[in-house]
């Protein structure tokens, strides 16, 4: 549901090449768009969806350590906390390690599927494309950065 559509995608190379083969200028920009639209919605979905998830995985996280804690204060219900702090680490592993597997496999669609624009169209999409993203998300990150500092000096 959150992944790359890549079928969707590669449908919109085909309406490329054609427009390209019929010399339709008009359409092969449409096309063109169309799938740079497509493309950004994909990635901008699987980015929500990703950080939906971090937060739940988060309130997770926290809903353990409330319970380590509670180990530390009462040693008499500690066996029945342990196994539940247990049983609760291995699945949060688990869907960690599958955000992780659905962000690998996007990251993979992504290169993919430009890498098929440029084969097909003759372009050279995809060098761009990456670069202008690696940019940004460097810049994301000395953003969160800044205002880490920021919020550490509040405190």
């Amino acid at each position: 549901q959150h992944y790359v559509q890549y079928k969707a995608l590669k449908q919109i190379i085909h309406d490329i090449v054609d427009c390209k083969e019929r010399d339709d200028a008009g359409g092969t920009e449409e096309a063109t768009l169309r799938f740079f639209f497509h493309l950004q919605h994909d990635i901008e979905d699987g980015a929500e969806f990703f950080g939906l998830q971090i937060s739940f995985l988060s309130s997770r996280l926290r809903a353990l350590e409330e319970k380590i804690d509670a180990i530390a204060l009462n040693a008499t219900c500690a066996m029945v906390v342990v196994e539940a702090v247990h049983k609760g680490l291995c699945e949060l592993n688990n869907d960690v390690s599958q955000l992780q597997q659905f962000v690998k496999l996007n990251g993979l669609a992504v290169f993919k599927i430009l890498k098929k624009l440029d084969k097909k169209t003759g372009t050279t999409f995809k060098e761009g494309y990456l670069k202008e993203k690696r940019r940004r998300r460097r810049r994301m990150g000395r953003t969160r950065r800044r205002r880490r500092r920021r919020r550490t000096k509040r405190k």
